[in-house]
């Protein structure tokens, strides 16, 4: 409810539709100076007033209010789900959202992204927000005096841990801030009228953002009838849009261990094609899909690497279903991957950029010495055709047997290169 009161002074909440979750096996460290204005919904009390409500905890969420640089990590846990493309996916359902999750890829939109987006952008404003997210964010102080662009520490911060963008609340001013977690939020509520500071934020993500408005009578009138959601406002699109870049990798146990590192070098190729690496510690017992999603369902542990390429774009459109009234269910999702055959061409092309790179002299160390002298990889998975030249091959491949894919919606005019955080983070702000 807004505040009647005009003499109190501005005061933010958050509804945090998503639990809160320590991961296992981590080290003991000082909790987040945070937590002492994060509370169990349960402690909230029943009927209060706010002056902002923003609903959902993640990437923009956090960076809607006005907070200074990052300190130290969130915990965070991923939930999953599969597509019905049977594409296996992760919701960031914690303080950052997808930012605590992901692989902390951080990358400017291009100008086709402003151009085509039907936003009248103050660019002064977008670069001194994107800036606000680099400095505070991302890059280390050792970094800036380097003149390094994406160094190690993008990933790692000064203490080694990761960072997401639940780490800015450090830097709220704790009196105008309430977190709620452990919480759902089932609709929301619109009146005739409202009151000049009064305002109800939905940053819900890519995939809670759309399942929320439907719930709350928001979207296509025949469909909203069809769930008997008593229709608030006529808006065809909603659910409509949707969008995920594919990506397609190679895995393989290397001869040596490596350590658990997320993307730390990036290879952007004429084609429009993304590669990039990663090294992950997996479960023997677990079948291996992404490095992102972890499955602690053995003792015994192996190191396997990955190379992957991901494309700008897609042109491909996917949409997204209730599958109930229930908040808490999943709705359905299809990203319909490779429905556009441009999208097709370009994963192609950068998996065979995949194939030169396993070939290259530098990636002999990662090879296993064969019975009759040979050395070859081994791989977790299916290895790439033998015959990369043949663009039949290499599509059946990509679209049957590439099992690998990191799945970061986002629901936006058009999409903005292959990693959307860092522009998350700048709309935010």
């Amino acid at each position: 409810m807004a505040n009647p009161n005009s003499l109190y002074s501005p005061f933010l909440a958050f509804l945090m539709i998503f639990a809160l979750n320590s991961v296992a096996g981590s080290k003991p460290r000082q909790s987040p100076s945070y937590l002492h204005f994060v509370f169990n919904a349960t402690q909230m009390p029943s009927e209060d007033h706010y002056d902002y409500i923003i609903v959902g905890g993640g990437t923009a969420g956090r960076a809607s209010s006005t907070l200074s640089p990052t300190s130290t990590p969130t915990p965070r846990r991923a939930q999953p789900f599969t597509s019905e493309d049977g594409v296996p996916n992760a919701r960031g359902r914690v303080l950052g959202g997808s930012s605590a999750i992901n692989a902390g890829f951080y990358s400017r939109a291009d100008q086709e992204f402003y151009a085509r987006s039907g936003v009248n952008w103050n660019l002064r404003v977008v670069n001194q927000s994107y800036d606000w997210g680099r400095e505070g964010y991302c890059i280390s102080a050792e970094a800036q005096e380097l003149a390094i662009g994406y160094p190690r520490r993008v990933v790692g911060g000064r203490s080694g841990n990761r960072r997401s963008a639940a780490d800015l609340l450090s830097y709220a001013k704790s009196s105008n801030i309430r977190v709620a977690v452990h919480a759902s939020v089932e609709r929301v509520i619109l009146a005739s009228s409202s009151r000049e500071k009064g305002e109800v934020i939905l940053c819900a993500g890519a995939i809670g953002s759309p399942q929320l408005l439907l719930l709350s009578g928001i979207g296509p009138r025949p469909y909203l009838s069809s769930w008997g959601i008593p229709v608030v406002h006529h808006l065809p699109y909603v659910g409509q849009f949707l969008y995920d870049n594919p990506r397609n990798g190679i895995s393989f146990v290397p001869p040596i261990p490596l350590e658990h590192s997320l993307i730390q070098v990036v290879g952007i190729t004429d084609s429009g094609a993304y590669l990039e690496a990663a090294s992950n510690i997996v479960p023997f017992a677990s079948p291996v899909r992404s490095v992102f999603i972890h499955n602690p369902s053995s003792p015994l542990y192996f190191t396997v690497a990955t190379i992957m390429e991901k494309i700008t774009g897609p042109l491909s459109i996917g949409s997204l279903r209730l599958a109930s009234t229930d908040v808490r269910i999943n709705p359905i999702v299809r990203f319909n991957y490779f429905s556009n055959p441009e999208d097709l061409e370009k994963c192609v092309n950068g998996t065979r950029k995949i194939g030169d790179v396993l070939r290259s002299r530098s990636m002999e160390e990662f090879k296993y010495q064969e019975w009759l002298g040979d050395r070859d990889f081994r791989y977790v998975g299916p290895a790439l055709p033998v015959d990369q030249s043949n663009d039949l091959l290499m599509g059946d491949f990509l679209q049957e047997d590439g099992e690998y894919y990191l799945a970061l919606p986002w629901w936006l005019p058009c999409r903005e290169g292959t990693n959307p955080q860092a522009t998350v983070l700048m709309l935010g702000r």
